[in-house]
């Protein structure tokens, strides 16, 4: 969707999986707020086709039950945000929930901040604990209890994709997601590209809460997820020795630790499978 408020000329893509866009946690606390949109675009990387209802404002539904993740996604939406004028893009998922008058502070640190290209909110999850932006020590996310706002280096945090208002000239001079990397690690590597030409990025006086596929306990999610997990790591860019053991030991870790969890052995398989 193009938003109009504060001259800002911005297009906000939220991408769906198995759920409708009414259903949503991100629709429901953010796009439902004060935000003034022209369009929403709806990508739907569900393998049925939704119907989606009808909008008060216009709206494009690109359906893709392949699922191409989340990668593709974007980068078509930042083109297409290019060829039109547009400024910046919003990125979205369905499971963030937003708070009260959020919008307002994207408007408010973009209007004070102009020559930063790169905004994002803090996420929470049910532990209470932060898991963006923060730390990346070799490469493992360290989230924290207390996430500062203001500008920020990239050197110290690390945002997630959902909430991230991002310039697209800029998004486009890095060369945008790596889009044989779908998911997991999809922001982590963008945020590298990124940090090629910009250092520095604004943390958002604005908390949302966000379901943390981890938490879940269910074992057939688990797998799926690990699965997708191991690809995505082993399609990511690594340029140096250093990257190729970080990430090893990252998938490792998160093997043994599935499998002291669900008492399976079925990870370590996986591990091999779709990993080394």
């Amino acid at each position: 969707m193009f938003v109009k408020e504060a001259n800002l000329k911005v297009l906000v893509v939220i991408v769906l999986y198995n759920e409708s866009l009414l259903e949503s946690k991100t629709y429901n606390t953010l796009l439902c707020d004060s935000i003034d949109y022209d369009e929403i675009f709806i990508y739907d990387n569900s393998p049925v086709k939704q119907e989606v209802p009808s909008l008060s404002k216009k709206y494009q539904y690109i359906h893709y039950p392949d699922n191409p993740g989340l990668s593709k996604v974007y980068n078509e939406a930042a083109n297409y945000a290019a060829t039109k004028g547009i400024d910046w893009l919003l990125l979205l998922d369905q499971d963030t929930s937003f708070p009260k008058g959020a919008w307002s502070s994207y408007l408010q640190a973009v209007e004070k901040f102009p020559y930063i290209k790169m905004f994002t909110p803090r996420h929470i999850i049910k532990s209470g604990r932060f898991i963006s932006p923060v730390p990346y020590i070799y490469r493992f996310a360290c989230s924290k209890t207390f996430v500062p706002i203001g500008i920020a280096s990239f050197k110290k945090f690390i945002p997630i994709n959902s909430g991230m208002l991002v310039n697209v000239q800029a998004f486009i001079e890095v060369g945008g997601y790596n889009e044989a990397v779908t998911l997991d690690f999809s922001d982590t590597q963008f945020v590298e590209r990124f940090t090629s030409k910009y250092k520095e990025f604004y943390i958002l006086d604005c908390i949302c809460s966000q379901d943390f596929s981890a938490e879940t306990t269910n074992f057939t999610s688990l797998l799926n997820r690990f699965e997708i997990f191991c690809k995505c790591a082993r399609n990511c860019q690594k340029n140096r020795l250093v990257d190729k053991i970080q990430y090893f030991l990252v998938v490792l870790k998160r093997t043994i630790s599935l499998s002291v969890k669900c008492k399976k052995v079925v990870f370590l398989r996986y591990f091999f499978k779709y990993y080394l």
